[in-house]
């Protein structure tokens, strides 16, 4: 065989290992129908895998994360097939890449009342965290949160706090401003501050009663505490401090 046949071919398998062990790239503006190449890059962390799995690679590779957020339409799993080939996943720059849970909405808002915008979602089904521009938005509650405060965000610790009903969020005054509370969260510290309990509620008794469900967290139940309980995820009690 000659010199140049025997290149020839080892050329060939320096091209093919290559093709093999190239990193993939992953972008927020590529596209799960390209190839993953610098110049291509995919748009999700699952197609990257698919893509080595299809060359058959049998060293290890790399997965290149440009900068952003990539927002997950369903868990990474990552199975025992994964076990048998060394894959690291990597951000091309350290802490530039956030990989969310989440689902990045496009609201389209318009004027509702007192200042207040709203936005039909019609694409989620249940929201249970939401960030605006990286800031964590509270749920209209009642009583407002307070800067400083370290129960509930409202008030401060203490073993005999001072009863106060304009404050109170189950008062009948309170229950009778919501119309519509179904959906809405009472949280509660224990009667003797053991720690905090949850509720849901499910409806009115009556004008100035609720129907909840809930209170199972603590290992030992108590009534609601009097003064440390708030609601939250209410319409009525919409405004800028909650």
């Amino acid at each position: 065989m000659s010199d140049k046949v025997m290149l020839g071919l080892l050329l060939q398998g320096m091209a093919i290992v290559q093709a093999f062990t190239q990193p993939v790239y992953v972008a927020t503006h590529g596209s799960d129908e390209d190839s993953g190449h610098l110049n291509s890059p995919v748009r999700n962390l699952e197609r990257a895998t698919q893509i080595i799995y299809s060359r058959k690679a049998t060293d290890a590779v790399s997965v290149l994360i440009a900068p952003g957020t990539y927002y997950l339409g369903e868990t990474l799993v990552f199975t025992p097939n994964h076990n048998k080939l060394s894959i690291s996943y990597k951000a091309i720059l350290p802490h530039t890449v956030v990989l969310s849970g989440g689902a990045l909405l496009k609201p389209k808002w318009s004027p509702w009342k007192n200042g207040i915008l709203k936005a039909q979602l019609t694409d989620v089904q249940t929201i249970d965290q939401l960030y605006i521009n990286g800031a964590q938005q509270r749920m209209a509650l009642f009583p407002n949160a307070q800067i400083g405060k370290n129960v509930f965000g409202t008030w401060d610790l203490l073993h005999n706090p001072a009863y106060n009903e304009a404050w109170d969020a189950l008062s009948k005054t309170s229950i009778a401003r919501w119309k519509n509370p179904d959906g809405v969260y009472i949280h509660a510290m224990h009667e003797a501050l053991w720690g905090d309990m949850h509720w849901r509620v499910i409806g009115k008794k009556n004008d100035t009663a609720l129907s909840y469900e809930g209170g199972w967290k603590n290992n030992r139940p108590s009534p609601m505490h009097k003064v440390y309980r708030m609601v939250e995820n209410i319409l009525e009690e919409l405004d800028d401090c909650g």
